[in-house]
This record gives C-alpha cells, sequence and structure tokens, in this order.
C-alpha cells in the first residue's frame, strides 16, 4: 500500500471514517478503493465488526487476568506452606502435653508384700469363680425365697419392711448380723458403704506427672518430678479401681490397697473379704485365715458363709486338719449355699 500522509490508514477505526466521510483519497490503490465502497454499501458490516471485537476483548481481559491471578495464588500457597513447615518451635502447647494422676500404690507395693509368692495356680481363688458362686448363690435364694413366699404370702411383705428399715438407719446405729446393702463392682459383690458412711473416701498419696506424646519427645524432654500430697478420694471410686486390679489377678497392688483402706476403715468389710482372699492367693494362710475370721464375725454378714469356707480352705492350707474338720462340719450343719462343697472337703479329710 503506498503511502497516504494525514490520511494514512493505520487501523480499522481510520478506515471506517475515511467510509463514513465519503471521501475517497486518490492516492488509495485499486484493492484499498473496492473496499471502501464495500463499507460504504453495507454499513453494517462495522456493526458487526463492534460486537465481534467485544466478544474477543471480555475473552483477552478473562485470559489476562487468569494470567496474573494464578500465578499469585500458586505464590502464596508455596509460602504458607513453607512458612508452616519451617516456624521455628518455641514452646509446647499445652494441649499437647498428657497429664495423669496416680496413686503412690500404682508405682510403689511395700517390701514385706513384694516379697511374697503366690502360690500354684490350681489353688488360686480366682475372680470368676467368686462371680460364679455369687451368681448361683443368689439364684438359689431367690427360688428359695420365691418357694417360701408363695406358701407364707405375708412373709415377702415382712421381708421388704425389714429392709426398708436397715437401709434407712442412722449410720452410727449398730448392727449385729445384718445383711447390708450391696453392689457389684466388676460382677463381684461389696458392700455399699454409701449407706452408712458420711462421704466415704481413703486416704492417700497421690501425683501428676507430665510428658509430651511421643512423636514430639526429644532427648531434652524430660518427665517431671513427681510430687506426692496426700488426698481423700471416694471410697466408691478407690474401691472399684481395687476390686478391678484384684479381678486381673494382680494381688500384691490389689492386697496394698485392701490395706490402705483398713487404715482408714479398720472395720472395712469389703478389704477385709478381698484382703484375705489376697493373703490367701500368695501364700499366707494364717493371715488370711484371721480376716476371714474377722469377716465371719463381723456386724454385716454378707460374706459370714464365704468367710467360713475360704477360712476352712486356710486352715487345711496350714495342715491344722482337725479345725479345720470342725469348720466344715459347722457349715454343713448350716445348710447354706457352701455346705454341699463341705461335705466334699471333709469326706476327704478323713480319708
Amino acid at each position: 500500500m503506498k503511502n497516504l500522509n494525514k490520511n494514512k490508514i493505520h487501523s480499522r477505526a481510520d478506515f471506517e471514517k475515511l467510509a463514513q466521510s465519503g471521501n475517497i483519497p486518490p492516492e488509495l490503490d485499486d484493492f484499498e478503493r473496492d473496499a471502501l465502497e464495500g463499507w460504504k454499501t453495507n454499513a453494517a458490516s462495522f456493526d458487526l465488526l463492534k460486537k465481534t471485537d467485544k466478544r474477543f476483548l471480555k475473552q483477552k481481559t478473562y485470559l489476562w487476568m487468569a494470567a496474573v491471578l494464578v500465578p499469585v495464588f500458586v505464590l502464596i500457597y508455596i509460602g504458607v506452606n513453607f512458612n508452616s513447615g519451617n516456624t521455628p518451635k518455641t514452646g509446647k502447647k499445652s494441649s499437647q502435653i498428657k497429664r495423669a494422676y496416680i496413686e503412690k500404690t500404682d508405682v510403689e507395693t511395700p517390701a514385706k508384700i513384694e516379697d511374697l509368692k503366690p502360690i500354684a495356680q490350681k489353688k488360686i481363688i480366682l475372680a470368676k469363680t467368686l462371680q460364679q458362686n455369687f451368681q448361683d448363690k443368689n439364684e438359689t435364694q431367690q427360688r428359695e425365697t420365691s418357694a417360701v413366699n408363695e406358701e407364707n404370702p405375708e412373709i415377702e411383705l415382712e421381708t421388704k419392711k425389714a429392709e426398708e428399715i436397715r437401709d434407712n438407719l442412722p449410720v452410727k446405729t449398730e448392727r449385729h448380723n445384718l445383711k447390708a446393702a450391696e453392689m457389684y463392682v466388676n460382677d463381684l459383690l461389696i458392700v455399699d458403704y454409701r449407706k452408712y458412711r458420711f462421704k466415704p473416701a481413703i486416704k492417700t498419696e497421690q501425683a501428676i506427672i507430665t510428658g509430651t506424646p511421643a512423636n514430639m519427645e526429644s532427648q531434652e524432654d524430660e518427665v517431671e518430678e513427681m510430687q506426692w500430697e496426700q488426698v481423700n478420694i471416694p471410697y466408691v471410686e478407690y474401691i472399684s479401681k481395687t476390686m478391678g486390679i484384684f479381678a486381673r489377678g494382680n494381688y500384691k497392688k490389689a492386697l496394698t490397697r485392701y490395706l490402705e483402706i483398713l487404715d482408714t476403715y479398720p472395720d472395712d468389710l469389703n478389704a477385709s473379704f478381698y484382703g484375705a482372699l489376697c493373703y490367701y492367693n500368695l501364700g499366707e494362710f494364717d493371715r488370711a485365715y484371721q480376716l476371714f475370721t474377722s469377716c465371719k464375725i463381723h456386724k454385716f454378714n454378707n460374706f459370714t458363709e464365704e468367710s467360713a469356707w475360704y477360712g476352712a480352705k486356710s486352715l487345711i492350707s496350714m495342715k491344722e486338719t482337725d479345725k479345720a474338720k470342725m469348720q466344715l462340719e459347722e457349715i454343713i450343719s448350716n445348710k447354706g449355699f457352701y455346705a454341699e462343697k463341705a461335705r466334699i472337703e471333709l469326706e476327704k479329710l478323713k480319708k
């Protein structure tokens, strides 16, 4: 194309102005003249091109924005992850610190108990044996009670009244040979002393230990030194934990805790009975017999039959045959739950 000086067509806008003016410069060549003639005869073509331009410019704007924003977001993402991965750890959050309360009996056992040796496994009085005996005894008593009540309906009413009176007696009222309120922990029977003591609790020593999760520990991490302090733990909480320890067969730790209960409550029937079982399983038959005897004559009779039976077994293990025979004969004459077991054991001793 030839130079048009001031009328030189630099863009389609210039070309459009020439077409709208109606003047065709003589300097244009034939191709440019034909083009101008075409625009003049069909002015709508300019409108179509303008619409096309707008769509093109709009798309071009979106592409430009995407070209700018995408790299910005990528840089921000990289920066955030880089900083979070390289931020220096100046301390541990409190939520990452593990705290636990432990009792002294959890980590320490008196030497006189630690030195005891368990008896042969086949002779150990297991928790599951006690659980089964308690269940069978309850079922037997329920059948006998139902049979009696069917014959004498007034007896059931008198029994219920007696139980209500027992459960509502003042805490300090003396009771002799009465069945106390009961509860089960780990399917093991215990006296519910909440009925007879005001806010019962066990005096013991407790400490707080702190540490960090294993994935956060380093060579510099150390567990804080334990500081023991005197505390009062609710009786039910303390006895429940102890019963679980007994049920798992840890008789040394369980005995340590039962003796601690007796330090607070010397007449505690639960600690005396299950403590006696621990002594028996650890081969201390004499001490077991002494505690079984105290349970047998206790003001609450919840473990009277069991104490007589296991007391007799303690005497047999101590080679006190004559005393064992007398106690077995007493059990048989009482016609209680252990009468048949006592008869079989007595026959063995007579051979």
